[in-house]
């Protein structure tokens, strides 16, 4: 398991089965590119750090990318979200 700490360009050209990203949903937005990038095929993609509001804006940028909505949790108005490619 290896962690990063900032933005997706840290991925590089690396290739993963499951990514974690934990901040709000601007930057979600601007970083899912990335993220679908070098997401395996089959793999998985966990987000949390947005508002229930977001989650359309989040849902319809990952399915543009290919990604399947798996599932989603609301707790007080927060959001964990994960998709599949």
């Amino acid at each position: 398991v290896e962690a990063f700490l900032g933005d997706a360009n840290l991925l590089g050209e690396s290739t993963f089965d499951i990514i974690f990203a934990n901040i709000h949903k601007n930057i979600l937005l601007q970083d899912m590119e990335i993220y679908a990038f070098v997401l395996n095929e089959g793999g998985k993609l966990f987000m949390s750090g947005f508002y229930t509001e977001d989650l359309e804006d989040i849902t319809s940028c990952a399915e543009a990318l290919k990604l399947s909505v798996v599932s989603h949790k609301v707790s007080n108005n927060w959001v964990a979200a994960s998709f599949s490619k």
